[in-house]
């Protein structure tokens, strides 16, 4: 028999736990949960107002060519079931519903859309309707923004703004672009829109009967390990790399479609400018378009200020300028070059390559993405 003073008993020696503990596990759930949680709230308000920042500018795109289309013809188009009717226009004929996301705006002499917008949604629709009564002398356009905080609203409430259509299954239309001489309310029977509102019951005092002692139980915490703690970030930083890059790339998106809407406002202002005085105005060497002033001695026309004549016309108040311009720079600006009279180039660089209506350009110092957006008459 071995010396028993040798004898290690088993009650003595005991092998220190290494692994994850109960109270780890748990605090390292929390943590990651928590972080998900905000990571991917705030990558999905981004998507969100991305797409409202897409129906605002395909809102306005659609304004630019109603007024075209008016400037033309004295008038809007008629409506039909929340369609515009001139896909296409006929004066003398039936003219046909304009689809959403399928037809072209045309009289077939002048494109005024080529492909009508639809919601980046998907699952909504945009409304427009004609001002009974007018003479087809005021429209009304509508769009469903999903930010409910919305500063741009009707009546600065997007969940009662104060109009019943629907801009889609259960969506109420509560954003709105109108043409000068009336408002988004106008000849409206406003509905009352009921509402409830759930309420959370106290939970019951815990019944003592099912209450575990803290003394019964023990855990024994041994602290995080090296390897736990490395685990830990390195899942943390992969999860907050994948987040954050796509967050940035919605708000690039968001960027890239006001940059369409402001060109195509610019569009809408160099073809009035045509329409008064027979010609496309010129360029500076800056890019910037030389119409401003009088008619005999024309100035160039800032972006961001006010495109106005001696003559009394304003064609843009305010010019648009690029969502991330420096004044101090020409970087991300918008380019206008006059080609002849009756020809332009209008130029806005865009931040996401894979955009499929952007084209490559080779003036990297001007647009360091090399990707560019471009329009003309």
């Amino acid at each position: 028999m071995p010396n028993s003073k040798y004898l290690i008993r088993n009650t003595e020696y005991r092998i220190p736990n290494t692994g994850f503990t109960l109270i780890e596990l748990l605090i390292v759930m929390a943590i990651m949960g928590i972080l998900a949680t905000l990571l991917v709230g705030g990558f999905q308000t981004a998507q969100m107002r991305g797409r409202d920042s897409q129906r605002k500018s395909d809102l306005k795109e659609l304004s630019n060519s109603l007024e075209l289309f008016y400037n033309d013809y004295g008038l809007y188009p008629a409506d039909s079931s929340g369609l515009i009717v001139g896909c296409p226009y006929l004066s003398s004929g039936s003219s046909i519903p304009c689809s959403w996301g399928a037809g072209q705006f045309t009289d077939n002499k002048t494109t005024y859309f080529k492909k009508m917008p639809s919601d980046p949604s998907g699952a909504q629709i945009y409304f427009y309707r004609v001002v009974p009564g007018s003479g087809n002398k005021k429209y009304q356009v509508f769009a469903h923004l999903e930010n409910p905080k919305d500063p741009g609203c009707l009546n600065g409430n997007c969940a009662s703004p104060g109009v019943s259509y629907a801009c889609g299954s259960g969506r109420i239309c509560n954003f709105a672009i109108t043409s000068a001489n009336t408002g988004p309310t106008e000849l409206y029977t406003v509905c009352s829109i009921p509402y409830t509102v759930s309420r959370m019951k106290k939970y019951l005092a815990q019944n003592t009967k099912y209450s575990i002692p803290n003394t019964a139980y023990r855990i024994l915490h041994t602290g995080f390990t090296l390897i736990e703690l490395l685990v830990v970030i390195s899942i943390i930083g992969i999860l907050t790399t994948l987040v954050l890059a796509n967050l940035n790339a919605a708000r690039e998106r968001g960027r890239d479609a006001q940059r369409k809407s402001d060109l195509h406002t610019i569009q809408t202002a160099l073809r009035l400018y045509y329409n008064d005085t027979g010609s496309y105005p010129g360029n500076d060497g800056n890019s910037q378009i030389v119409g401003c002033g009088s008619k005999d001695s024309r100035t160039s026309c800032p972006w961001a200020g006010v495109w106005t004549t001696t003559e009394g016309a304003i064609y843009a108040n305010p010019l648009p300028k690029d969502p991330l311009d420096v004044p101090t720079d020409t970087v991300n600006d918008y380019r206008y070059a006059s080609v002849d009279a009756d020809n332009y180039i209008l130029e806005a660089c865009l931040e996401n390559k894979s955009d499929a209506k952007g084209i490559g350009t080779t003036s990297l110092t001007w647009c360091p993405s090399g990707w560019e957006y471009v329009v003309k008459p």
